[in-house]
């Protein structure tokens, strides 16, 4: 049973984020910890998240502005150590009201970040640190890498490419010190790699049916979700 909540969490997760471009991990955060832990939620994602962040680093080298994922990326790995240390030694039940409580915060960054703000130049180790905290403890830290990319660049292409190359040294790094930590377990590693084909899936099939789907529509549908999602863990 876990493991087809698991697979069906992976294939929403990714689904969403193949047409939205955003929100994977945090669409698959609350429907994983309905069967697992909230760390053995985030090892399922970073194994996952470490796959496709190389894989797509790679392809998008020559796009990315190196001189901005750099200073992000270095920011994210201190972030990274401090958000996994906070999430082995944290205790469960703290963990998914946690959970809860950061997906009510990235409704409020989503609605917050429709207006126009000012980011301080050389502020990006700062942006980084954050956004680590938070992949490190939910596997979920893009929003800050994203904001400031998207300020710093305006062509979509080398945002995309920009974020990967920000993103992927804290992907490798969290799910080595998963590893490290013994959070793998022989029944984890066969969903990591029973999801790996599913997680494509998702990605290919989202990828083509993206331009039929009204976008507004289904995203206000996500965020809902994502209300509903927040409020009952931090209610648990």
């Amino acid at each position: 049973m876990d493991i087809i909540i698991i697979l069906i969490a992976v294939f929403i997760g990714f689904f969403v984020q193949g047409i939205l471009g955003f929100g994977g991990g945090l669409v698959a955060m609350p429907l994983l910890v309905i069967s697992l832990s909230v760390v053995d939620s985030v090892a399922v994602l970073s194994g996952l998240m470490a796959v496709h962040s190389v894989w797509f680093t790679y392809t998008l080298r020559r796009k990315t502005e190196w001189k901005i994922a750099l200073p992000l990326g270095l920011g994210g790995i201190l972030g990274i150590i401090v958000g996994v240390a906070l999430l082995l030694l944290s205790p469960p039940l703290l963990l998914r009201k946690l959970l809860g409580a950061y997906l009510l915060l990235y409704i409020g960054y989503y609605f917050w970040s429709a207006h126009k703000f000012r980011i301080a130049k050389g502020s990006s180790i700062i942006f980084g640190f954050i956004g680590g905290i938070f992949s490190g403890l939910f596997a979920n830290g893009g929003p800050f890498y994203a904001t400031y990319i998207h300020h710093a660049i305006k062509k979509a292409d080398i945002i995309r490419a920009t974020i990967f190359g920000a993103l992927v040294w804290g992907n490798v790094l969290r799910f080595l010190m998963l590893i490290i930590a013994g959070s793998y377990t022989q029944p984890l590693i066969w969903s990591v790699v029973l999801a790996l084909p599913v997680f494509i899936v998702a990605g290919l099939l989202a990828r083509s049916i993206a331009k039929r789907i009204n976008q507004k529509a289904f995203e206000g549908m996500v965020l809902v979700v994502l209300i509903i999602s927040g409020l009952l863990l931090v209610l648990s």
